[in-house]
């Protein structure tokens, strides 16, 4: 199977390994020894060095506490001494090599041996103030905890705030974050939303593949164009949307949920009509009457409702939209699939 992937035209490449005496766990090697498992630990043989440069910008402290942390990965994932004494000094030569200190090396694996040999239990803090990392936070936190008995002394505080706090740092935006983004398809959606305004399909959902991306739309009668004030996707909600079928007939309807919502629902009430062989939905039974595919099932979101700055209600503004829209596009049956124009909103 390893091979046959490996035929396809892609530069990924795929291997397998299988043993009955060792496997490979995360960062163990768990091998069966003569008595009892034993284990090491275990880096791919693609791995580079990767470790923090001794001249990046960093807290000095996170430097400073990695060669300990380190070894002590080393020592705690080992179950051999001599495995273990190898491991040591290769970890060892990869600090050396970005610019660690020898002696702060040889401080830390002491440092870590003794710490594995006594395996105290460290007190826990109580308190924790995060900061984002810059040049000037290290002056911030000494005045912090030079200043802090003045937060002690408050008898009104909880005990909490007696000790003073951990002062840990947050990584802060580099140049990475700021030309790359973890979810593309979001980012083009923004893009899109700052550029087009109109109804913008999203990049690959089963309500879009019915969507009609416009930013302008037709009468059905007498070809009138109308243009989309908004910019609506399928996640936008209070919308107004116009769906039409094969035969030239068009519904209005509106959602106050996301419109993908309610074109799922327009979906399953069209499919259960084929199934069961009656339905007292009106797109539904225009499809199954005139036996419409569901596939030939369109819709253009024509119109969005804001969120109201005064107080207004926003749904009664979304029905007042929508029968505004059915009587402008005339789309009361039999000229289409709306059975009936309601005022009601208007009186209430």
């Amino acid at each position: 199977m390893v091979q046959d992937l490996n035929l396809l035209p892609t530069p990924v490449r795929f291997t397998a390994d299988i043993s009955t005496e060792k496997v490979h766990y995360l960062d163990l090697e768990i091998s069966l020894g003569a008595t009892h498992f034993q284990y090491s630990l275990y880096t791919k043989p693609t791995d580079r060095n990767t470790l923090l440069h001794y001249q990046s910008a960093h807290p000095r402290a996170l430097k400073n506490s990695l060669p300990k942390a380190q070894f002590l990965r080393v020592i705690r994932n080992n179950s051999e001494v001599g495995i273990r004494d190898v491991q040591i000094f290769e970890m060892k030569n990869k600090f050396l090599q970005r610019g660690y200190d020898e002696c702060m090396l040889e401080t830390a694996l002491q440092e870590a041996l003794n710490a594995r040999a006594t395996e105290t239990k460290k007190k826990a803090l109580n308190l924790v103030f995060p900061m984002v990392y810059n040049q000037s936070t290290p002056q911030v936190a000494s005045v912090i905890r030079k200043n802090w008995r003045i937060v002690s002394s408050d008898d009104t505080l909880p005990k909490v705030f007696k000790e003073k706090p951990l002062i840990c740092y947050k990584r802060n935006r580099n140049l990475k974050d700021m030309l790359v983004r973890t979810d593309p398809s979001q980012s083009y959606l923004n893009i899109a939303k700052e550029q087009i305004r109109g109804s913008v399909r999203c990049l690959g959902c089963v309500t879009c593949s019915h969507m009609t991306p416009a930013r302008t739309f037709f009468h059905p009668h007498n070809n009138r164009k109308y243009t989309i004030r908004y910019t609506i996707t399928c996640k936008t909600t209070h919308v107004i949307y116009k769906l039409s079928c094969p035969c030239g007939l068009c519904y209005i309807g509106k959602t106050e949920t996301a419109i993908c919502e309610r074109i799922r629902g327009h979906r399953s009430s069209i499919r259960l009509a084929y199934r069961d062989g009656s339905t007292d939905k009106p797109v539904a039974k225009h499809f199954f009457e005139l036996k419409h595919p569901l596939a030939t099932l369109k819709f253009v979101a024509i119109d969005h409702i804001p969120n109201p700055r005064r107080g207004w209600d926003r749904g009664r503004m979304l029905l007042n939209r929508e029968a505004y829209w059915i009587h402008e596009l005339d789309t009361v049956s039999p000229k289409g699939l709306n059975e009936a124009l309601s005022l009601h909103s208007f009186l209430a």
